[in-house]
């Protein structure tokens, strides 16, 4: 309430209007009042929170606390001994100065406690008392004023020019143009052009009353405020400047506002780093002008070592061209034994897999059913686990692909009990696995991987064991500032031979085993504890092995998994099956009836497998067993497409594949013709589709994806929905 410039009656009166319509149905928690006035309408307005803590700021020394046991004072003491000397002690002047309304309140409070310390404390200086001064006036004494002589300025308010004018806006008018130096006792006034002092700080009452408020939230009760030790020495650094007071000369402990640093200071990196780049470089140069010095020297040794050097070359080119032939020879070689080996494994795969996915689809028992659920998965394992072997340098060069799909980690459970509880037992050894409960159930991860790096320390630990047990004990760990998974730790523990001390540091070595003994008594490639390492650092894990020769090993396989809060994991201890609650039913493909297809073929277990999966969704199919079969066929009969294996005799896929696409009759020449084939080496797909393929399957074959990419070469194919509208 600024009654120093309004009327302190009708202040009281608006403010008092103003608050009962703004607060009186709202929740106030603390009211804090500043001056005089502010306090003496609080105390008058009975009706207005009268059981709300209240915090007192500057009431005023005849202010008489309410009778309320959360109710506090804050009445801030300028020190003004100690500012004035100070300032004095600073710039040892003759005059002071003192500008002072006592036309108001703080005027006259300003008069009553700074004019008895000047009097008393400072007797040999002249005082000058410039007391309710005009404004245009008190303008030019300040400009006038002598240097020698310094200001004591207390807050005036002021019309100037029409304009009302705060302390902080009359100081900056008034220093302008003054040649003595302005000291005044209030914070707020640094940056007006005051030179600074011992000034009460406003931020330091601001904090003592927060953590009066803070308390009180705490405690319910207010904390009584210190109102000494509010000032502190504060000076602006343009001002000590412009009158030319060194800084060193400050009291202890001050503090510098609006500091301007020299060119020097504001530019002292660049600088020094302009004078090590110039010591460096000339460092540089000096070692350069050594080096020339050599140089000349070695010249003639180098020219002498030169014949020397290209006879080398010329024999090591032709040794390097040599190796150069016999590598590409060997890499050709490795390629195409993959390949050959990726089709003739998987060609009888796509048997296995195909007719048990037939007799998944017929009617039969449950327990028939349940091993069928295991040859199933058990197939689609050994599948990864053979693309994986077959292509060695992608495992080697860490270009295995992970994916993420729900899982139960009773599934995984299910899945080691039922492949390893009969082997144990046919050895006479107990197979225990054992969950902890903070494993959660529904996970999502790459379940295969999992799977696969579990066979293969199982099967480790079965077959090194003669007597006792293989224990397998699964428990999870949180994992640090991550809420949405954990790593889960696989512990395989078993009781057999164990291993050296000397051989656990290269037991993950690719193509190694213990010694030349466990290949002979054990058999195994010694790719599987390599193979399951680099998978779990892939899924954010490890393998780590503790083992005591003759006693037996622990091997411990980590991964990372997401715990999944969006399915439900649907499993028994005799199934393996997923329920996906809040995803999308599967995409419904078109509808594929009354499709001629050919298929091209050798293998009778491959043309039963591909026909039930044609002939499930409606398809008409026609079957020849070769490339020449399939080019009679194609221009005798009409067909929508063509699946054509590759290798094939008289005729294989690729042959038939050119002379359709060659032909001149453009029907005959159009015909989508999908390859399905087990050769999945990426040479041989692009090969495929160059030569005319419109598109390339695997063997073992997936329904699914044979579905989707029949679809898609229809889709393509404008003739064959012209014909179908």
């Amino acid at each position: 309430m600024d009654v120093g410039r309004f009327d302190e009656v009708q202040q009281k009166k608006v403010m008092k209007l103003y608050l009962q319509q703004k607060y009186q149905n709202r929740k106030i928690d603390i009211i804090v009042t500043q001056s005089v006035s502010a306090a003496a309408l609080l105390t008058e307005f009975y009706g207005f929170f009268p059981d709300v803590p209240k915090i007192y700021l500057e009431p005023g020394a005849n202010f008489t606390v309410p009778e309320s046991i959360n109710t506090v004072t804050i009445n801030a003491k300028l020190d003004y001994k100690q500012a004035t000397q100070d300032a004095v002690n600073l710039i040892n002047p003759k005059e002071l100065i003192v500008i002072l309304d006592t036309t108001n309140d703080m005027g006259r409070n300003f008069y009553q406690n700074l004019l008895p310390v000047i009097g008393n404390d400072f007797p040999h200086l002249r005082i000058e008392k410039w007391f309710d001064v005009p404004t245009e006036t008190l303008i030019n004494k300040i400009n006038n004023a002598p240097s020698d002589a310094i200001v004591l300025f207390t807050p005036i308010f002021r019309k100037y020019k029409g304009k009302q004018l705060s302390p902080f806006q009359f100081v900056k008018l008034l220093t302008s143009d003054n040649q003595a130096p302005i000291f005044s006792y209030w914070h707020a006034l640094l940056g007006s052009g005051i030179v600074g002092g011992y000034l009460l700080s406003g931020e330091t009452i601001g904090n003592r009353i927060a953590e009066s408020i803070i308390f009180f939230k705490e405690s319910k009760s207010l904390k009584p405020i210190d109102d000494e030790k509010l000032s502190a020495h504060y000076y602006d650094w343009r001002q000590l400047k412009k009158f030319k007071i060194d800084p060193q000369r400050l009291p202890q402990g001050s503090m510098l506002s609006y500091y301007e640093p020299t060119y020097f200071e504001e530019n002292k990196m660049l600088i020094y780093s302009a004078i090590i780049i110039i010591l460096t470089l000339s460092s540089f140069l000096m070692f350069f002008l050594i080096l020339n010095s050599k140089r000349v020297q070695l010249l003639k040794e180098l020219d002498s070592e030169k014949l020397k050097l290209e006879f080398r070359v010329e024999q090591r080119t032709k040794e390097l061209l040599t190796a150069k032939d016999e590598a590409e020879h060997l890499a050709l070689v490795k390629s195409e034994f993959l390949a050959n080996m990726s089709h003739e494994i998987r060609t009888p795969m796509n048997g296995v897999i195909g007719l048990t996915n037939i007799l998944l689809e017929s009617e039969l028992p449950l327990k028939q059913r349940q091993y069928l659920d295991k040859i199933k998965y058990s197939s689609d394992q050994l599948l990864i686990v053979i693309n994986d072997i077959l292509d060695f340098s992608k495992i080697e060069s860490g270009n295995t692909n992970l994916e993420e799909f729900p899982f139960s980690v009773n599934a995984v459970v299910d899945y080691i009990k039922t492949t390893f509880e009969n082997q144990a037992q046919d050895k006479g050894i107990k197979f225990i696995v054992n969950v902890a409960s903070n494993v959660p159930p529904d996970l999502v991860g790459d379940v295969v991987r999992i799977n696969q790096v579990l066979l293969n320390l199982c099967s480790n630990a079965i077959k090194f064991t003669s007597h006792g047990k293989v224990s397998v004990c699964i428990h999870a760990e949180q994992i640090l500032n991550d809420d949405e998974s954990i790593l889960i730790h696989f512990i395989v523990k078993d009781s057999g031979i164990g291993i050296a001390p000397q051989n656990v540091s290269h037991l993950f070595d690719a193509f190694t085993q213990e010694d030349s003994s466990t290949t002979r008594n054990f058999g195994g490639t010694g790719l599987g504890l390599t193979i399951s390492r680099r998978l779990c650092k892939l899924m954010g894990g490890d393998i780590f092995v503790v083992s005591t020769q003759h006693l037996g090993s622990e091997f411990t396989a980590s991964v990372k998994v997401k715990v999944n809060k969006k399915i439900v994991i649907a499993d028994s201890f005799n199934s393996i099956q997923t329920s996906i609650l809040d995803s999308k039913n599967s995409a419904n493909h078109p509808s594929l009836i009354g499709l001629k297809v050919l298929v091209a073929e050798d293998n009778e277990i491959n043309k039963l497998v591909i026909t039930a999966m044609l002939e499930k969704k409606g398809v008409v199919i026609h079957l020849v067993d070769n490339g020449f079969e399939c080019i009679q066929a194609h221009k005798s009969q009409q067909f929508d497409l063509i699946l054509m294996d590759i290798h094939m005799p008289i005729m294989d896929g690729i042959e038939a594949s050119k002379m359709i696409r060659n032909d001149s009759d453009k029907t005959i020449a159009n015909i989508p013709i999908i390859a399905l084939t087990a050769n999945v080496m990426e040479n041989d797909i692009a090969y495929y589709l160059s030569v005319g393929m419109n598109a390339h399957v695997a063997k073992p074959t997936k329904a699914s994806e044979l579905y989707r990419i029949i679809e898609q070469c229809l889709k393509s194919n404008s003739d064959y929905f012209d014909k179908t509208q």
